[in-house]
């Protein structure tokens, strides 16, 4: 059934936070939440630092099913979009992890993220749901054990080059249709910000970006990667600093105004930009909806307002889009307890699940 409504669902949850002059976004899992039966978490060890973060993301998508289904205003023509903010999977430095450099997990615990990711929102009672999981943090190293067999496809779509020149460090953004297995699909943020805590491309070996991680973005084939389509649902991805109105930047937009040339078609007209970020307000400048098109922003960092939804109401003679103010949410439910994300000191804005209006497409 084609969607005639959406309804942004985001996850406003602290993920990074500045302390003097530093920005610090790998925080403690705290405690597990609770299995959630129709969500598993089934193949990462309990007390893996991942599996919390997991568990508590099953959590709080299962809540927001019963918060909707009590309401009863929703049916199978309306798309629940859940955003989750950036960096939510990003580990904390702790004695008993020396191996993961500026906060990131490893190559093998990411694609156990992504593995789980993959299967767990599978329920049907998440048949009409998009799930966008923030990021993951994390490297690989060709002196890892967990290198990959150079003859396989890496798993998930990763991309990791078979023989890097030090090691590779990448933010990823994984999104999943709910409903159905097999359903992740991943992006990547195309360059760290000064922020993200991680080398960026011009550090001095052996911890910068590789050239192959330049080429791997720089293919068409990834770059169109922040197009998909839900259903009759247009949607458009970005990740925190890709969004900013610079020439180098504006991803989701610039894959747009290179759609003609590179497919000999006319480009998708965007209904949802969605934007998960960490330090990154809305740029006029950047944003790819359609006119009466939308943009979702969910921020972990101190931008407040942390979560937005505006509708594209027209574009300037500039190419700037000219929004109307951000709607106001339905519903606003505080998270505390295990569902809470466990950040001691750097609490900087409350926990909690915000239900925007559904809205016609």
């Amino acid at each position: 059934m084609p969607y005639t409504h959406f309804r942004y669902i985001a996850y406003e949850v602290p993920t990074a936070v500045q302390d003097r002059n530093a920005v610090f976004s790998g925080f403690k899992p705290g405690l597990p939440c609770p299995a959630v039966p129709r969500i598993p978490v089934v193949k990462i060890p309990n007390l893996a630092n991942a599996k919390n973060r997991l568990l508590r993301l099953a959590s709080i998508v299962d809540l927001a099913k019963i918060r909707i289904d009590q309401t009863g205003t929703d049916n199978q023509s309306t798309l629940k979009v859940f955003v989750a903010p950036e960096f939510y999977f990003r580990p904390e430095n702790s004695f008993a992890r020396r191996n993961c450099p500026y906060n990131t997990y490893s190559y093998d615990e990411a694609v156990e993220i992504f593995d789980e990711l993959d299967s767990m929102f599978a329920h049907p009672d998440f048949t009409d749901w998009l799930i966008v999981a923030g990021t993951v943090l994390w490297h690989w190293d060709n002196k890892d054990d967990e290198r990959p067999n150079p003859n396989e496809p890496d798993p998930g779509g990763l991309n990791v080059p078979s023989d890097p020149n030090g090691r590779v460090y990448r933010n990823t953004a994984p999104y999943v249709r709910g409903g159905i297995s097999d359903s992740l699909k991943i992006i990547e943020k195309r360059v760290p910000s000064g922020i993200d805590g991680v080398p960026n491309p011009y550090a001095p070996k052996p911890d910068a970006y590789d050239d192959h991680f330049q080429k791997t973005f720089e293919s068409w084939h990834s770059q169109k990667e922040h197009v998909f389509e839900i259903d009759s649902v247009r949607c458009g991805l970005e990740v925190c600093l890709d969004h900013a109105d610079a020439a180098d930047h504006r991803v989701l937009r610039t894959v747009l105004e290179k759609w003609h040339q590179m497919e000999n078609a006319a480009p998708p007209a965007v209904d949802l930009h969605i934007l998960t970020a960490g330090g990154m307000t809305i740029q006029e400048g950047a944003v790819a909806a359609r006119p009466n098109g939308y943009i979702l922003r969910n921020d972990g960092y101190s931008n407040y307002p942390f979560s937005e939804l505006r509708r594209v109401s027209r574009y300037n003679l500039f190419g700037w889009a000219m929004l109307a103010a951000n709607k106001r949410p339905e519903d606003v439910v505080p998270l505390t307890g295990p569902q809470k994300l466990d950040v001691p000191g750097a609490d900087f804005h409350t926990q909690q699940l915000v239900f925007y209006p559904s809205t016609s497409l």
